[in-house]
């Protein structure tokens, strides 16, 4: 019977292998077909608003728009979620004004990107950049764009 079940084994383990793998791939192709790009659609937002020397701050998340803008994150905590989720402020001793008085010290930093749902969530680090910065515009009821409100009174930037 060992030979006759080994013998089974080694002729059906491939297309059992195939087939699961087929599964998953199709089940992965439905589950992520239809998500947005919410990335590309930040981008597409500000590519034309943003002057050359010009950045953004995504409060959010999406980190690849940097790239896509070919844009320097404004702060070294890449990851927005280690500013604002007060377990990650916590473990890495992040001085939350200090970094806000930071960011509003860099000239270049003209607009700051969000979620419409999380416009009631604060933490001390987005009330302070939200005292400098204005709602513009929203984005197919989903992201919320805020414009620097003291733009005129911040020195020139030079371009790199």
């Amino acid at each position: 019977i060992g030979r006759w079940l080994g013998g089974r084994l080694k002729t059906y383990t491939p297309a059992v292998l195939m087939g699961v793998a087929f599964l998953i791939g199709t089940l992965h192709f439905l589950r992520f077909n239809e998500k947005s790009d919410d990335p590309s659609r930040i981008a597409a937002y500000l590519k034309p608003r943003l002057a050359p020397s010009e950045t953004y701050f995504g409060m959010n998340g999406w980190q690849i728009a940097y790239h896509l803008l070919d844009r320097p994150v404004p702060t070294p905590y890449v990851h927005s979620s280690l500013l604002f989720f007060e377990h990650h402020v916590r473990a890495f001793q992040i001085d939350e004004a200090a970094e806000a008085e930071r960011l509003l010290a860099d000239p270049t930093l003209t607009y700051l990107c969000g979620r419409v749902g999380d416009l009631g969530s604060g933490s001390e680090l987005k009330r302070r950049l939200l005292q400098v910065f204005s709602p513009v515009d929203t984005l197919d009821g989903t992201f919320v764009f805020y414009r620097r409100s003291d733009i005129d009174r911040l020195p020139a930037s030079s371009d790199k």
